[in-house]
């Protein structure tokens, strides 16, 4: 029974996370516009969080709000913290302008306390939670 509850459970995961991918686009285009983007680097520490709004980081020189640091669960089958308010991170992302005329920060990888961690494909820019599944 416990079996069966937990595969019932994993499959309507899938299904919902196939769900969303679909209405990304699910032809990877979202994921081409953000390769396209401008590469930048940001660094400072961790001055607010927005749930589903992104991170603001003070660099010294302003906040800037970086978006994609990806889902709390893919942070934690990695074994590490998902960045703080507080903590000195170093992002790679890219400076993007979507079709709406919308500009956004969208990180590639993280560096927090010495450890980095890739958020999307280097070559796709597919986010790396979304093909861990």
């Amino acid at each position: 029974m416990r079996k069966s509850l937990v595969a019932l459970m994993v499959a309507l995961m899938v299904a919902v996370s196939a769900s969303v991918w679909a209405k990304m686009g699910g032809n990877y285009s979202y994921c081409q516009l953000i390769c396209s983007g401008e590469p930048v680097t940001i660094s400072g520490i961790v001055v607010d969080i927005q749930r589903g709004n992104g991170y603001l980081i003070d660099t010294g020189d302003g906040v800037v709000t970086v978006y994609g640091f990806g889902p709390t669960w893919f942070w934690k089958n990695l074994g590490i913290d998902k960045p703080a308010i507080g903590d000195d991170v170093t992002v790679e992302a890219y400076k993007v302008t979507f079709n709406s005329g919308i500009e956004r920060i969208i990180a590639t990888s993280v560096t927090v306390d010495g450890q980095s961690v890739e958020l999307r494909d280097p070559e796709t820019c597919v986010p790396l939670w979304i093909k861990s599944k």
